[in-house]
């Protein structure tokens, strides 16, 4: 899932995402098979690990694992300010509004 320039969520298919180098790992739900992948998308839960030696903050983690939610309990499900407040995007070099 990507975020655009609006905070709006886009989706994307990790599946056909290109592989690159040794240091960012395999794609998240490669299999080598379509149906393959789905399954794994599916069981994100007991699949989705974040290699111990790639550094990602805790924050980054918790937004990957917040939009891989049930619809009930998903990141965004009130809109996207929701998204906006998540402890990942505080910074203090700019703001949703000045990019």
């Amino acid at each position: 899932m990507l975020l655009d320039r609006n905070g709006h969520l886009k989706l994307a298919d990790f599946g056909t995402c290109m592989k690159m180098d040794s240091v960012c790992g395999d794609t998240p739900f490669h299999s080598e098979s379509l149906v393959g992948t789905y399954g794994k998308i599916m069981d994100h839960k007991n699949i989705l690990t974040f290699p111990d030696d790639i550094e990602m903050s805790k924050d980054g983690k918790d937004l990957i694992c917040a939009f891989l939610s049930s619809k009930e309990v998903r990141l965004g499900r009130t809109g996207v300010d929701e998204i906006k407040c998540h402890p990942f995007f505080k910074n203090d070099q700019w703001t949703f509004d000045t990019i």
